[in-house]
């Protein structure tokens, strides 16, 4: 059986529910979802949160678009 490629996906916004409900899930399907970037209004959060999520960093919605 062949394996099912990864869904990309963007996080916009690290809002009150991520640290309790969006990251454990997002790392839990790690084998699954690719979380090719993540983008915050303070830049200081989403550089914090890409290396959990093995993610590019983006600083604005149109770099986050173009990857």
């Amino acid at each position: 059986m062949s394996r099912l490629p990864f869904v990309r996906i963007g996080v916009i916004g690290l809002g009150s529910d991520w640290e309790e409900r969006l990251l454990p899930a997002l790392v839990k399907m790690q084998s699954r979802v690719r979380v090719a970037a993540v983008y915050d209004d303070l830049a200081e959060a989403a550089l914090r949160q890409q290396h959990l999520l093995q993610a590019g960093a983006v600083l604005g919605i149109r770099p986050l678009r173009a990857r």
